[in-house]
């Protein structure tokens, strides 16, 4: 479990999705709306709505896919105040610039 936890980490931090930034508030209005909309049609299922603190400005995102656009303004949620502590079976929280396994430590720390 915790191999795999660790690769969930590395593929975040390679991705820099808008979906584990510690920027984003999700927008659940705009994300109802959305399905609403497309209801019934299959498109765009995965697509999700948040805005941006950090730029101030209004996001779209599909969780879990390489965002080239976020490469250089991505920060990983746990280094947030409001982030809550997980331990390695719960959601793979991790922290921008950091080494895997100096995340794992943050997450789970050795005694």
């Amino acid at each position: 479990m915790v191999k795999s936890k660790k690769m969930s980490i590395e593929l975040q931090l390679i991705d820099c999705n808008c979906n584990d930034c510690g920027h984003m508030v999700r927008d659940q209005i705009k994300l109802n709306q959305h399905k609403e909309s497309y209801k019934g049609t299959g498109l765009m299922d995965n697509l999700n709505f948040g805005n941006c603190q950090k730029f101030n400005k209004p996001v779209s995102f599909i969780p879990v896919t390489c965002q080239l656009e976020t490469q250089e303004c991505f920060e990983h949620r746990i280094g947030f105040p409001n982030f809550k502590k997980f331990n390695m079976y719960d959601e793979t929280p991790s922290i921008a610039g950091s080494s895997t396994d100096a995340i794992i430590n943050e997450i789970n720390p050795t005694p």
